[in-house]
């Protein structure tokens, strides 16, 4: 029976050099889209937490009869609505700039917020509204 391989001293270092190099450039063309999905995800992420704050709000006003007061920051918030939500906080998301406040004919309430540079409104009679400043 024939041997397939004669040669038993293994690979040459310059084999093991390109095979590197194939993985190399193979990895290096991955990288960056594998990378780039994960920060959109996490960018969906928030922005599906941005509307179940927002769908809690409109739980407060159809159980209490009345959007809850106007408030600073998130933690504010949620002390008003966390009967009818359940998420963590929104410190561990990428979420900058958050407000929330009452619409001026108090029939409707906005929330605030930016998104890896980008400003984004929730309305309550409009929903999400994304507004690019890119000049």
């Amino acid at each position: 029976m024939k041997k397939f391989f004669n040669n038993d001293e293994g690979f040459t270092l310059i084999e093991l050099m390109i095979v590197i190099a194939i993985i190399g450039i193979f990895s290096s063309l991955a990288l960056p889209q594998v990378a780039g999905v994960k920060g959109e995800a996490e960018k969906q992420v928030a922005l599906n937490q941005i509307t179940n704050i927002a769908e809690a709000v409109e739980m407060h006003y159809l159980v209490e009869g009345d959007y809850p007061d106007n408030k600073d920051d998130y933690n504010d918030l949620h002390g008003e609505i966390e009967d009818y939500i359940n998420l963590a906080t929104l410190d561990d998301l990428n979420i900058e700039n958050f407000s929330y406040s009452l619409l001026d004919d108090t029939e409707g309430f906005e929330i605030s917020f930016k998104i890896d540079g980008l400003q984004y409104y929730y309305q309550s009679d409009k929903g999400l509204i994304e507004e690019n400043n890119e000049d």
